[in-house]
């Protein structure tokens, strides 16, 4: 059974890490979050990133980051479900699922380190 989220929908989410060095072994320890998508019945598909996404990203990332964060806006819109379901396993370049979860809301403890991210 899945958990309700915010207006009684099922809320599920997931993190994604930019971990320069494709070698490390685990990447929670040493990427930074920079991409926090949602997806609900009622709130669809909502992607966020860190606000401070140009300076994490080194600048020989910089335009692969950008362009597969375009392609992920075109495909939430033609496909959201498709998008989200490949955003929980994704592991592309320097850039890695971390964390995928069934519930977001305000009193979750996810909530506060995402808080600042800004709409994609």
């Amino acid at each position: 059974m899945k958990a309700k989220g915010v207006g009684g929908s099922n809320l599920r989410f997931c993190t994604l890490a930019y971990i320069p060095d494709a070698k490390i072994e685990d990447p929670r320890q040493i990427g930074t979050t920079i991409l926090l998508a949602t997806a609900g019945e009622e709130e669809g598909l909502r992607l966020f990133v860190h606000p401070n996404l140009t300076e994490i990203v080194k600048p020989e990332d910089a335009s692969f980051i950008e362009q597969l964060f375009e392609d992920f806006v075109q495909r939430a819109k033609d496909a959201p479900a498709d998008l989200f379901e490949q955003l929980c396993s994704l592991s592309v370049g320097s850039l890695l699922t971390v964390d995928v979860g069934d519930l977001l809301t305000s009193s979750s403890p996810l909530t506060e380190p995402y808080s600042q991210f800004v709409p994609l």
